[in-house]
């Protein structure tokens, strides 16, 4: 995945907050979009992928753990087993329904470096690749760009990111 200079991440969380502004609370019901935005929802993998998630997870960790004493550590060989315990929970809470239907917009799908586009001089961002976007919740473009496509000092302050998305999301009252 491509990685943008730290310095560019404000213009691209002003982007995708307008773009998910635009549609926040208000997803057309008659869209031709996909029923959930997003090819790593929960209920759109194959259900053996989290059977086996502790397991993949531990033997990662196994195979770097003379590279770095992060993956020596205990608590992150069972990092698999503890999102498993919770994946079904974060998935119900991020897919569309009534009683979330004030958090739903239009999500990219797969919003990634790869997927936009920097202007050289000046601010300015754009989105490519539409092919995963639907309903769903903000949070799920914002984590698939933090998890890949923002430099670490970004990830950090995450908190001071979320403000300026927030912020910029133009919708009162707003959480995840």
């Amino acid at each position: 995945m491509a990685v943008h200079p730290a310095g560019r991440t404000p213009e691209v969380l002003r982007w995708l907050a307008s773009f998910h502004g635009t549609f926040q609370g208000r997803v057309p019901e008659d869209h031709s979009l996909w029923k959930l935005g997003s090819h790593l929802h929960l209920h759109l993998r194959d259900p053996g992928e989290l059977d086996v998630l502790p397991a993949s997870v531990s033997n990662f960790c196994e195979a770097f753990a003379n590279l770095d004493p992060f993956f020596a550590r205990e608590e992150t060989a069972n990092l698999g087993a503890r999102l498993q315990k919770v994946s079904t929970a974060v998935s119900e809470h991020l897919t569309p329904r009534t009683s979330n239907c004030h958090r739903m917009t239009l999500v990219h799908g797969d919003f990634k470096g790869a997927n936009y586009f920097l202007k050289q001089k000046g601010e300015g961002c754009t989105a490519i690749d539409w092919q995963w976007t639907g309903p769903g919740v903000g949070a799920t473009d914002l984590i698939y760009l933090f998890c890949g496509s923002v430099e670490d000092e970004i990830t950090d302050s995450y908190e001071d990111a979320l403000r300026l998305y927030n912020k910029s999301l133009g919708v009162d009252g707003y959480y995840f």
